[in-house]
């Protein structure tokens, strides 16, 4: 039916891991954070670059993008990592971690809102094959899923 494997999760970053490897991870996440479109177009790679002036440098790409749409990204990701900034530098300024954390996945929902309701329409139809299938079985075990919606 076309259905590709979902890619593995990357683990939550833990106290085990490197500094290293949780950079890594953190830079990844920037990139999935600007992927709002399905399909490919919008797949973003970032790269860290520290200037000899010590400045930190956050650079990316995208595929198949116009310079409006790489304009509109580059607005949205550095809002983020101000944000991170400031709560970083001081933590309780504004709001409490998860309170930050939730202001930041509501700007992420927005961004990417094209790809989340293609993902929720997938979704759905889904379940609809899904208790469309039950139905025709007409099994038990399908007759009781049908019952707990």
């Amino acid at each position: 039916m076309g259905n590709k494997p979902a890619p593995p999760e990357e683990p939550v970053p833990d106290s085990n891991q490197s500094a290293v490897d949780r950079f890594r991870s953190f830079v990844n996440k920037l990139g999935q954070l600007c992927d709002y479109e399905k399909g490919g177009k919008t797949v973003t790679a970032f790269a860290v670059l520290i200037l000899e002036s010590g400045k930190i440098c956050y650079v990316f790409a995208c595929n198949n993008q116009l310079e409006a749409a790489l304009d509109k990204t580059r607005r949205y990701i550095s809002g983020i990592l101000e944000d991170i900034g400031a709560f970083v530098k001081d933590p309780k300024q504004k709001l409490n971690p998860e309170s930050f954390a939730s202001s930041i996945l509501k700007r992420v929902l927005v961004f990417v809102k094209p790809r989340a309701r293609s993902y929720g329409m997938a979704l759905h139809q889904a379940s609809d094959d899904c208790i469309a299938a039950c139905e025709a079985e007409g099994t038990g075990e399908g007759m009781n899923l049908l019952a707990a919606r």
